[in-house]
Parts: structure tokens; sequence; C-alpha cells
């Protein structure tokens, strides 16, 4: 692995708080991305006769982040609530909802997710999952719908009596 690779995934590991574990992270993500660039192409500017202009576009290209970049309010508004309960002996609902919405003037705009999990279980060893997750977001930050959901379903199974 490349020095500077190397250094930035320690920085990753080391990191503690989430937020900037989550920089931390792009960092990676855009110092991989870069070199690998660059290598190739260094090895197509090497095969093939390029102008000054358009050697100069390419590497102002590598200069601005290939993730894009983010600017957003720092102050947000965030709200979880989450609520679990047993439904009946063998019925177990989990509820978490998560909104937030930044504190600024210019514009209207917040963030939706909330998450459903059902476990029914049948006996002490064998149980049935059922999960949906959905989030809204009015101004996402990357180029995706800005409704979107997932949901599954799956069986468990316990060698521990319970």
């Amino acid at each position: 692995m490349h020095p500077h690779l190397s250094s930035l995934h320690e920085l990753y590991l080391a990191e503690t708080q989430p937020f900037r574990k989550v920089h931390r992270m792009i960092d990676l993500f855009e110092s991989i991305i870069k070199t690998h660039t660059v290598v190739i192409m260094s090895e197509y500017v090497r095969h093939n006769k390029l102008s000054d202009t358009a050697k100069g576009l390419l590497s102002q290209g590598l200069r601005t982040p290939s993730l894009g970049t983010v600017s957003r309010s720092m102050l947000k508004s965030n709200n979880v609530l989450r609520m679990t309960s047993n439904v009946g002996k063998h019925i177990e609902l989990s509820f978490i909802n998560f909104f937030q919405m930044p504190f600024s003037i210019d514009r209207f705009s917040f963030r939706w997710a909330a998450q459903l999990n059902v476990s029914v279980k049948f006996n002490s060893w064998l149980s049935l999952q059922l999960n949906y997750q959905s989030m809204y977001d009015t101004n996402p930050v990357v180029n995706i719908p800005a409704y979107y959901y997932t949901s599954s379903r799956g069986v468990g199974f316990s060698n521990r009596d319970n």
C-alpha cells in the first residue's frame, strides 16, 4: 500500500468520533481514487500526445474532490424516537424514527428516516424477522431519489434456550 494511503487508513482506524470518522473515510476513498486516476492518466499521457492545454485541464480536475464537495449548515436539529414493545408473548415490535432539520432561514429542508422491525418467535429456536426502512430527504447530498425504502425478511435459528 502507498505510504500516504497507509497513513490515511491508520487515521481512519484511530478516529473515535463518528462525524470525523466518516470524513476520514471520505478522505481515504478520495486518496485511493486520486492515486489510481493519476496512475491511469500518466500512462495515457505517456503513450499519447496531448497539448499543454489538455494536460492543464486534466491536472485541474485532479485538484478538486472527485467525491464532490458538500457545503451544509453545521447547526442542525437532530431528533430520535425509539419504541420497543412486546405484543403478546411471541411478537416484538421495534420502531426507530429519526428527524433532522438544519437551522436555516433560506429554505425549508429536512431529512426523515424510519425503521420498523417485527420479530415473531415460534419457539425457543425458530423466529421470523420482518424489517422495513425508509428515508426521505428534501435535499439529498448525492444524486438519489428523495424517498427510498428497503424491506427484508428472514428466518432466525438459535441453539440457545431462552
